[in-house]
């Protein structure tokens, strides 16, 4: 979901993983939550701002298609195995 929700143009708020400061700009580019409680707060206060909204989604969408493709992971792996193989 953290690729496919901002790849159609949607805005996501989802829980924090470790991972996620390295595949996204946080508070920018994605939304993210360390505890449960802090969800209303937080659909709240994008629900009111709409700007806000659509500007992390565009990012994320920018993110995604800059870096984040099945594409740019295949080339990953293919640079991966010409190092270690040859």
């Amino acid at each position: 979901r953290v690729f496919d929700v901002p790849a159609s143009d949607a805005f996501l708020i989802t829980d924090r993983r470790r991972q996620m400061d390295q595949l996204f700009e946080p508070d920018s580019e994605i939304v993210t939550y360390d505890n449960p409680e802090e969800i209303p707060e937080l659909v709240a206060r994008y629900l009111k701002d709409e700007l806000a909204r659509k500007k992390v989604a565009k990012a994320a969408k920018q993110r995604i298609l800059a870096e984040h493709t099945y594409e740019h992971r295949i080339e990953k792996l293919l640079a991966k195995m010409r190092t270690l193989f040859g």
